[in-house]
């Protein structure tokens, strides 16, 4: 009944793990900074993903095409630079409605709809850029603060963690220890295969403390769970074990941080 929630240590929140990377790594080389925010958003749209593919009811092939049909519309008003705005609103409005009704989660719709719209190097000229910067304090101050507080309700309480629990011991495994080891091991193999700089010619102790961040799985992880389990005891269990096992991402990385700022981490070899 636990294996469900396979895809919980899956997502990166992307507000906590910049923050503390703010607070606890003002030192930090910037192309690091751009790493983990890239690496929070893939882990976010590969979340998406798993939850449009195997967390989704019957299909419904007939609501499915109407959704693709509505994505494909948005893609050629895209294609030739279209700007009017309400095209793509209404696009995505029947978009999200018609994979809500074939089984696939709505929220794949607001992604492809959002790699639709038409980009430009002029801001000025650029539609996404526009539409980004006016959602931008829509986002931060109301639809996330919301979103997060929605799925992270559940009463704190030591009845609630049970640390022998499969649910407990498999989400603390994913996020505290897969997943800075799945970060740090496949950047570092890839740079020695590639012969590339570490992201922002970081040293190996950095990139370390920047994969215990990645850790930080919240908002999205929360949202898996609550997909992933029915019974409202098994929910709970998940929500605290996730609040507990980002707590302790945050806290390593931090310590990580410090101590290599500390102890002259800047000067390893790269």
């Amino acid at each position: 009944p636990t294996f469900g929630g396979w895809g919980i240590p899956m997502a990166t929140d992307i507000a906590f793990a910049l923050g503390i990377m703010t607070i606890a790594a003002r030192q930090a080389p910037l192309g690091l900074v751009v790493f983990l925010t890239a690496l929070a958003i893939v882990d976010d749209l590969g979340a998406i993903v798993v939850i449009a593919l195997f967390y989704n009811t019957d299909l419904t092939v007939s609501a499915l095409f109407l959704g693709l049909a509505a994505v494909a519309a948005a893609f050629v008003l895209g294609r030739f630079r279209v700007r009017f705005l309400p095209a793509y609103i209404a696009l995505g409005l029947v978009a999200w409605l018609a994979f809500l009704q074939a089984g696939i989660h709505p929220t794949i719709a607001g992604v492809l709809l959002g790699l639709s719209i038409p980009a430009a190097a002029d801001p000025e000229a650029s539609l996404l850029h526009k539409l980004e910067h006016a959602l931008e304090p829509w986002s931060a101050y109301a639809i996330m603060p919301i979103f997060a507080l929605a799925n992270a309700g559940v009463a704190i309480s030591l009845a609630t963690l049970d640390m022998t629990s499969p649910i407990f011991l498999g989400i603390l495994a994913g996020l505290c220890l897969g997943k800075p080891i799945g970060i740090f091991g496949a950047v570092f193999v890839l740079c020695k295969v590639f012969h590339l700089q570490l992201p922002g010619n970081a040293t190996k102790s950095q990139l370390a403390a920047t994969g215990m961040l990645g850790g930080i799985g919240f908002t999205m992880s929360i949202f898996i769970a609550s997909l992933a389990f029915t019974d409202s005891a098994m929910l709970d269990l998940a929500k605290i074990s996730i609040l507990s096992a980002s707590i302790l991402s945050g806290l390593f990385g931090t310590a990580f941080f410090k101590l290599q700022a500390c102890f002259g981490g800047a000067g390893e070899k790269k």
